[in-house]
């Protein structure tokens, strides 16, 4: 086989290995659902609360040996038994939406909670009541490194193309949420407060692109509640 013969040759086994990955190993977006009276009961460490959170991955490429199925039949194991996942058409391949779990607890209830990916940590915060930080878990690596079995160009990792907030108060105490180098309804904030009344929400976007420092850093987002 000549030079130019190997070359042609190798674009085209780069090609097929490329023909159904995903973009960027991470997703394009990560939303979470904080009640604000779930915060005060996980930073109690009385109980574990189960987050909703729902994942929305874009695939290249058409899936023709089934590659998709593997993955989510693997995520099994790291992600919450309810787990419910979605496929559709997109742009450019393929679209995938998983509606999961996470723990939400203190840093020594994690210890207590079952295999994740990631889980929310509620630590008391410096200038708010509580900070809630989205933290990855070594579970995370091992489910990466389990994909690369399936397929060597697989992945997965955090924080997500964007992460979102949304912060529900069902509290009785005036709530407010705090974060850092976000955006409210598409408008730029270095720092952001709202005070919530009750049956009020909010949805803070913490964007993870290149050039932001949540590309990083994992996102923490603060609770206030006051009498």
């Amino acid at each position: 086989m000549n030079r130019q013969h190997l070359v042609n040759f190798s674009l085209t086994v780069l090609i097929a290995c490329l023909g159904f990955i995903l973009v960027g190993c991470k997703p394009d977006k990560l939303t979470l659902e904080i009640y604000t009276s779930d915060v005060e009961i996980a930073a109690s460490g009385q109980e574990i609360i189960n987050v909703p959170v729902t994942a929305e991955f874009t695939l290249l490429g058409e899936d023709e040996e089934g590659v998709l199925d593997q993955v989510i039949e693997l995520s099994q194991k790291y992600l919450s038994s309810d787990s419910k996942y979605s496929k559709s058409k997109a742009m450019l391949g393929e679209r995938l939406v998983v509606e999961t779990k996470l723990p939400m607890t203190t840093v020594e209830g994690i210890k207590q909670s079952p295999a994740r990916i990631a889980a929310l940590i509620v630590g008391p915060g410096e200038t708010v009541k509580y900070r809630i930080d989205l933290l990855k878990t070594r579970n995370l690596e091992q489910f990466a490194e389990e994909l690369q079995d399936i397929n060597l160009l697989l992945g997965l990792s955090l924080p997500a193309s964007e992460t979102v907030f949304r912060v529900i108060s069902d509290s009785r105490q005036n709530v407010k949420v705090k974060g850092i180098a976000v955006f409210v309804s598409k408008k730029p904030y270095l720092v952001f407060e709202r005070n919530l009344n009750r049956r009020d929400s909010i949805e803070v976007v913490y964007p993870g692109g290149s050039g932001s420092v949540y590309s990083e850093i994992d996102p923490i987002i603060g609770v206030d509640l006051k009498p």
